[in-house]
């Protein structure tokens, strides 16, 4: 034993003094796509500057902290980021201390919370790769919260459950697992890229607003298709970046199945009818709605990813556009025709046949689409 003992110390150091930047080799929790699983795994870390308090490129994490939001301060005229971080947080989160071990060249955290924030970070680094290798590199890097007390006016969460993002502070908040969760949704890729994809909706089409401009104007069907093209786009980016179409599933279990994409999501007159709905009568769901514009994003399957998805990226300032250009008030043609405008040459037209068949029972019509005029709609619903 005591022969072992040097070569064990050599192998094994405590990085208790120093600091550690990228790029190194660590091990993280990841999903294993074919295996459908999620397990520990050897990945890369390229964007951190410090190891021990997680800061990098990707976004700054820090732990803890107290936010109370007042709802009716989110929707007053004049309503900062900045001005509603200074009235919201009423506890500051704290920096995170990460402690590791070395064995032969791979970062081991050394107990669970600084796996779970390692873990965290490389979720970020990763989901924002992909959409930077999809042409958005200009993403604005923001803060990300582990373990908050988040609640709202009346105690409740300002956060669907699930859901990472919260605009009104441009914020990631990371909680602690519930009894609902089998994973972390931090730990799920396709839940951090998910909420990627709502800070992208927001700093895009928005502009960064605490709340969409729909959401201070008095056109319901305008406010609950803001709400559903965040969803949409968010959804598809989780799909994208994960290549898990039941990525959802992972983290909320609450509704298995409801929305992966590996099955065909037709819209219906529901939907329609819902758009116009008071919420104060009954509460919009965004997801429905959603799921349909994801999966007909996805529709042409993983072969055309890449092009897709910088069609989807790319399409997001010219929304922003058009948003301005409307006081707000986009439309389901708006958005499509926008979309379809940003697909690739070669794929436009079956994209276009996907929209007409999957958004017919909403009202799309093909006049609505001028890109899509030649387009056959596809015979997937009835």
């Amino acid at each position: 034993m005591r022969r072992r003992a040097p070569l064990v110390l050599s192998l094994a150091l405590c990085a208790c003094g120093a600091d550690l930047a990228s790029p190194f080799s660590a091990v993280a929790v990841t999903y294993d796509v074919t295996s459908q699983k999620f397990k520990l795994a050897q990945v890369r870390v390229n964007t951190l500057t410090s190891l021990r308090r997680l800061e990098g490129s990707s976004g700054n994490l820090a732990a803890g902290g107290t936010v109370r939001v007042s709802t009716s301060a989110v929707k007053a005229p004049g309503a900062t980021v900045a001005g509603l971080r200074a009235a919201f947080v009423t506890a500051q989160p704290a920096q995170v201390s990460v402690s590791w071990n070395i064995l032969n060249d791979i970062v081991y955290a050394e107990d669970f919370e600084s796996l779970e924030l390692l873990s965290t970070y490389y979720n970020m680094e990763k989901a924002r790769k992909a959409l930077s290798d999809w042409g958005l590199s200009s993403l604005p890097q923001r803060p990300i919260v582990a373990h908050a007390a988040l609640s709202d006016e009346n105690g409740l969460p300002p956060l669907i459950e699930g859901e990472l993002y919260y605009a009104p502070l441009a914020t990631f908040y990371a909680p602690a697992a519930t009894p609902q969760q089998s994973v972390p949704s931090a730990l799920n890729l396709g839940a951090v890229a998910h909420a990627l994809g709502h800070a992208a909706v927001e700093e895009l089409v928005w502009a960064g607003a605490p709340a969409p401009a729909p959401e201070l104007g008095a056109s319901r069907v305008a406010r609950h298709l803001a709400r559903s093209l965040a969803e949409g786009i968010a959804d598809y980016l989780g799909v994208a970046v994960s290549l898990d179409e039941h990525w959802f599933d992972h983290s909320l279990q609450r509704e298995p199945a409801a929305r992966a994409l590996d099955q065909i999501r037709c819209s219906t007159p529901d939907m329609l009818y819902a758009l116009a709905a008071d919420d104060a009568q009954t509460p919009y769901d965004a997801y429905p709605l959603g799921s349909v514009l994801a999966g007909a994003l996805w529709g042409l399957g993983s072969p055309h990813l890449q092009e897709i998805s910088r069609g989807v990226l790319s399409a997001l300032p010219d929304l922003g556009s058009k948003a301005a250009a409307a006081q707000g008030a986009l439309t389901l043609p708006d958005i499509l025709e926008t979309l379809a405008s940003h697909a690739p040459d070669d794929q436009r037209l079956a994209l276009c046949g996907i929209f007409l068949n999957r958004f017919a029972q909403v009202g799309l019509k093909q006049v609505d689409l001028p890109s899509c005029a030649k387009a056959t709609a596809r015979q997937e619903c009835q």
